[in-house]
């Protein structure tokens, strides 16, 4: 597999460089101030390179990280001008500088999750064992073909590696052939176990789903902002349980970060401290047939955490797998350590950068 791996220069990379040896010469705008934006805006700072705006539809008026935000209607045209679309779902933002007359001073470059040091076809082939045990594991052709773009993409940050890789169908939930069986109608009712609730917007979607019918839903989120929403969208469902922390492998107390962004991330140097519990303390032993993880890069942890609850109940998993560029290979490589042959593992993509890669890991029939 690891053959089919080219050998190529880091776009980001490249471009970063380009922009630092040019200096001030560049009027920089960051269109998108979510976390994208957040990670575009501390490699632009890392290497001094001055940014001229940064603009949101959503978030006007607003700051992020420290820059205000302001109306991307407010930019004119100037030949310095180089703007970068700093979002995961970025046709409408797009679109919108098409219409403005914006378009020609758009430049393709994903900063999310941007890895420099393991971004290179060096470091896969460092992992050359992992990589190739996963492109084996994974069990439909598309699954392997996606593996291998994901990592060209992340060796190039040429978007040309996904196109075509999008998935179409609900993300956790796919209604496609291979995936089909993940939530069998009729078959028993599932007991689902949500880390990284947010505010319920996957419990909506497990819902329709199973059409309504279920044993239990767990609702874990860390936000104590997002777990208020949560609460209150899942007040009216019965068997219902929110739980306000963090998950990792044991119970203990962790640092963090928070930014303007969305999002926030485990960090040695963070000021703010977070309550984290494992999987397998959570649930306390209760059944789990289903579990959700997208937890902003604390999944292994995770998995790590929920060896009892895997082993004796065997759940059906859909795992983030793109917050670290190792997570591409070591989540599915976790999961099998702990029930080796039991699973059927697919990989599936639902945006055209570099977020929402999600392992299915689904008992075998």
């Amino acid at each position: 597999m690891i053959d089919k791996i080219r050998n190529e220069g880091n776009r980001i990379s490249d471009l970063l460089d380009e922009l630092e040896q040019e200096g001030i010469g560049r009027k920089i705008v960051i269109y998108g101030a979510g976390y994208c934006g957040h990670e575009a805006l501390s490699q632009l700072n890392d290497r001094k390179i001055p940014v001229y705006a940064v603009c949101d539809d959503g978030r006007i008026g607003q700051e992020l990280d420290g820059f205000p935000v302001t109306d991307i209607s407010e930019i004119k045209p100037d030949e310095r001008l180089m703007i970068f679309v700093t979002s995961g779902f970025n046709e409408a933002m797009i679109g919108k500088l098409k219409d403005l007359g914006l378009y020609p001073y758009y430049v393709e470059a994903d900063f999310g999750r941007y890895e420099p040091e393991k971004e290179t076809y060096s470091y896969f082939s460092e992992h050359k064992k992992e990589v190739e045990k996963v492109y084996g594991l994974l069990s439909d052709d598309f699954s392997k073909e996606l593996f291998v773009s994901l990592i060209q993409y992340r060796i190039s940050r040429n978007a040309t590696c996904l196109r075509g890789m999008m998935e179409s169908t609900p993300q956790y939930f796919p209604d496609c052939p291979d995936l089909r069986n993940i939530l069998p109608r009729g078959f028993e009712k599932h007991a689902f176990l949500d880390l990284g609730a947010y505010d319920g917007d996957s419990i909506q979607g497990f819902l329709h789903y199973v059409d309504g019918t279920y044993e239990s839903i767990v609702a874990v989120e860390a936000s104590e902002k997002n777990y208020e929403k949560l609460k209150n969208n899942c007040k009216n469902l019965v068997n219902s349980f929110c739980v306000n922390i963090g998950v990792s492998d044991s119970r203990k107390q962790l640092k963090f970060n928070i930014s303007d962004a969305k999002n926030s991330f485990m960090s040695d140097s963070g000021e703010q401290v977070l309550d984290v519990d494992s999987v397998d303390n959570i649930t306390e032993g209760k059944r789990v047939s289903f579990i959700k993880m997208d937890i902003e890069g604390a999944e292994y942890e995770a998995i790590r955490g929920a060896r009892k609850t895997i082993r004796k109940y065997r759940p059906v998993m859909a795992v983030s797998v793109y917050h670290f560029t190792e997570d591409l290979f070591r989540l599915c490589l976790e999961i099998e350590k702990m029930i080796p042959d039991y699973y059927d593992y697919y990989l599936r993509h639902y945006s055209p950068t570099m977020i929402e890669t999600i392992l299915y890991a689904v008992p075998k029939m």
